[in-house]
C-alpha cells in the first residue's frame, strides 16, 4: 500500500513548465517539519519547497547527510497534531533533497 502526503492547507499550485509531464501535480509549500530516522531519533529540521501526492523537495541543514529512509514530520496547522509520512531519499544536492512518500 503507498501512502501519500496529506493535503496542506498553505500548499498552493506550482506552475508547469511547458513538457512537464509529471505524474503529479507538484503544489509549493512553505511548511517546516523534522526528519526522523526509522529508530525515531531527529536527523535534521526541514523546510518544504514544493510537493505531490508522491513526494517533495527538502532542505535541509547544510553538511546533513540524509539516510536512504525516514520519516518527514510535519505539524498540523490546525492544532490537531503532527503528520508523520515515511519517505525515502531520491537525491540530494547539498542541502536541497527528493523524496518519495511511502
Amino acid at each position: 500500500m503507498q501512502r501519500h502526503m496529506p493535503a496542506l492547507k498553505d500548499t498552493v499550485p506550482a506552475p508547469r513548465p511547458a513538457g512537464d509531464c509529471r505524474a503529479y501535480q507538484r503544489m509549493r509549500s512553505t511548511r517546516r517539519g523534522t526528519l526522523y530516522s526509522m529508530a525515531g531519533a531527529p536527523v535534521s529540521p526541514a523546510r518544504l519547497h514544493d510537493m505531490s501526492a508522491a513526494g517533495a523537495c527538502i532542505e535541509v541543514d547544510p553538511g546533513i547527510a540524509l539516510p536512504a529512509r525516514f520519516t518527514l514530520r510535519v505539524a498540523d496547522r490546525a492544532g490537531q497534531g503532527d503528520t508523520d509520512v515515511a519517505c525515502h531519499l531520491v537525491w540530494q544536492h547539498e542541502a536541497l533533497a527528493g523524496i518519495r512518500f511511502f
